[in-house]
Order: C-alpha cells, then sequence, then structure tokens
C-alpha cells in the first residue's frame, strides 16, 4: 500500500496464509495427530512439508470438520496436545509449534526450540513491562458436563483448588461434552489437567532488546530481570524486529 507522502508498505506472507482455507476436514479417532493433520494440509493445499516429529496424544474419537479453516484445527489440536500430556509428573504439558521455516511447513517440540540466549538485565534488553492478572484465563474451578446416555439425565465432573478459591474466590471454567457416550473417568482426568493449566496468575512479560534473527515466535530464551523476579526460561509468544535506525526487537513472552 502507499500513502500520500509516497511511504510504500509491503507485506509479505509464508505457506501458512494458505492454511486459512476452510475445508471438509476429517479427523480419524486414534490415528491422527498435529503432525499427521498437517500432512493432510500440505498435501491438499499444494504446501511443502518439513519436519513433523511422532506425536503421543491422538484424536480420541472420528470427527469432521466442516466451517473451520486447516490453521484453526491444527491450532486445536495444539491445544488439546498441551491439555492431555499435562500429568503430575511433567505440569507442563508438551507444546507444539507449527510454522513456516524457509519455505517448509514445520510441527517442533517447544522443548527442541531453546536459545542459547539470555535476555534481561545487562543482557541486550534496555526495557520492560510487566503486568499480572486473574482476569484473563484463570480458573480454580473446572466443570465438566454431558448428557448421559442411559439416564437421560446431565451428569458432571469437576476438580477445583480450595487454597486458591480462598485466596482469589470462584473462578469457574465449565465445557459441555456432546459425546453422549462420554467415559466420566476420562472427563474426570481432563478437570485436573484444565486445572494445571488455567490455575495460575496469568503473567505477561514484554521486552524491548537489541536484535537477534534467532529469535522468532515458539522458541525459548532465558529471562532476567530482578524487579519482577524473572529468572526462569520463558517461550517467545510474539516478536516483531525493527531495522531502522538499528537492529532492535519488540518481545513478549510466555512464563510457563
Amino acid at each position: 500500500k502507499m500513502s500520500k507522502d509516497r511511504v510504500i508498505t509491503v507485506t509479505a506472507y509464508d505457506q501458512l496464509r494458505y492454511g486459512k482455507a476452510k475445508d471438509i476436514i476429517p479427523l480419524k479417532g486414534g490415528q491422527d495427530d498435529i503432525s499427521t493433520v498437517t500432512q493432510s494440509m500440505c498435501k491438499c493445499l499444494n504446501l511443502k512439508p518439513g519436519e513433523m516429529p511422532t506425536v503421543t496424544y491422538k484424536v480420541p474419537t472420528d470427527k469432521v470438520k466442516y466451517q473451520d479453516t486447516w490453521i484453526d484445527v491444527i491450532y486445536g489440536l495444539i491445544g488439546d496436545t498441551l491439555v492431555n500430556t499435562k500429568t503430575e509428573a511433567d505440569p507442563q504439558g508438551t507444546w507444539y509449534r507449527l510454522a513456516d521455516v524457509y519455505g517448509e511447513i514445520r510441527i517442533n517440540d517447544l522443548r527442541d526450540l531453546q536459545l542459547p540466549l539470555v535476555l534481561g538485565d545487562e543482557s541486550l534488553a534496555y526495557g520492560y513491562s510487566w503486568e499480572k492478572t486473574i482476569d484473563d484465563d484463570f480458573y480454580n474451578i473446572v466443570k465438566i458436563s454431558w448428557m448421559d446416555e442411559k439416564s437421560g439425565k446431565a451428569q458432571t465432573v469437576q476438580s477445583f483448588d480450595q487454597d486458591s478459591v480462598n485466596r482469589y474466590g470462584n473462578l469457574q471454567y465449565y465445557e459441555h461434552v456432546s459425546d453422549k457416550s462420554a467415559d466420566a473417568a476420562k472427563l474426570q482426568e481432563k478437570t485436573k489437567n484444565l486445572l494445571r493449566l488455567y490455575n495460575h496468575e496469568k503473567e505477561t512479560i514484554k521486552l524491548s532488546c537489541i536484535g537477534d534473527h534467532s529469535v522468532r515466535a515458539g522458541c525459548s530464551i532465558y529471562g532476567s530481570v530482578a524487579d519482577i523476579g524473572l529468572d526462569r526460561r520463558v517461550i517467545v509468544k510474539t516478536v516483531t524486529h525493527k531495522y531502522l535506525p538499528t537492529h532492535t526487537m519488540e518481545l513478549e513472552v510466555i512464563a510457563t
């Protein structure tokens, strides 16, 4: 685009732009996962696939997506995989990234994208902003309901953190499952996994740093800012590189 002052702005897209296409997207229970669906997208849309890991979490039942884009379906599976791989032994679960890496569509485990880079006090950062809130995706009660096929009555399971309820009050997440043959034990486990995911304050950290081309969304760096008690590895949610007058970057990071 161009304005009256003759400044021209060009937007360049990678292959993921084509993933915004809607289609009939079948998912095979017990077989399909993030990698297989991404490969199907590449085949359907004539995109070049790259590295795809073996993913343990599979779609539980057969389903067909009629009004979703390929990107939305894959992002949904990334979220489902994270929720269903959270355990007491591994409270962080398995995070994956979908990206176009130099012309190849790839799925990466975020644990494979750790950069040997420290950003913070006396290390490339020259500014920061920090916010912590319970007003965004914070839940200390998780309730799931379904209609029992035999009794014809609604059934519910839930998990909660009483200490968190005492401190913050009732912050409830609710979901209704349409599957009439739902497994109560599996849904109870899902409430525990969702509670592990959502039962903490949402922390937003933004860093202004000297530019480094290795930093892109999905990778992780070590954050070190004494004022806000940041001294751990964080995931880069978004990054904007600026090249004039010098190379700088603005990052939003997730503290897991």
